[in-house]
């Protein structure tokens, strides 16, 4: 799914060691936009898309979500992603914090695909 391309890159990019947005919404569009912009061969992805998000905002917090807000933009842009991160330890967050965000987004791939998949086209 297209959707997962998207977190496997975001996941893989909080791999790397580097958070202060509590509004979800804000959260819910930076991830959506990233998603729409990343999706191929769909023709209209912002429902599954959004989806996606609505799946990783009922297992994140407040505090993790809104990491995952400030870290979808910089999908695909290394250089970019670690300079957020770098930003936000300075913010104070912990590598332990931003690892479980990335891994927690590594482990709702199949709750994703299972509750999202049908809404691809």
């Amino acid at each position: 799914m297209r959707v997962f391309l998207a977190i496997a890159a975001i996941a893989a990019a909080l791999t790397t060691p580097a958070v202060a947005q509590t509004d979800r919404g804000a959260s819910t569009r930076a991830f959506v936009n990233m998603c729409v912009a990343r999706a191929q061969g769909m023709s209209n992805p912002e429902p599954t898309c959004a989806c996606g998000a609505g799946v990783i905002s009922g297992r994140m917090d407040d505090r993790q979500y809104s990491m995952m807000g400030r870290f979808a933009p910089h999908t695909g842009n290394g250089e970019a992603m670690r300079a957020e991160v770098r930003t936000m330890l300075d913010e104070g967050y912990s590598a332990d914090e931003i690892r479980t965000v990335g891994q927690m987004l590594i482990d709702l791939e199949g709750p994703i695909n299972s509750a999202c998949r049908v809404l691809e086209r």
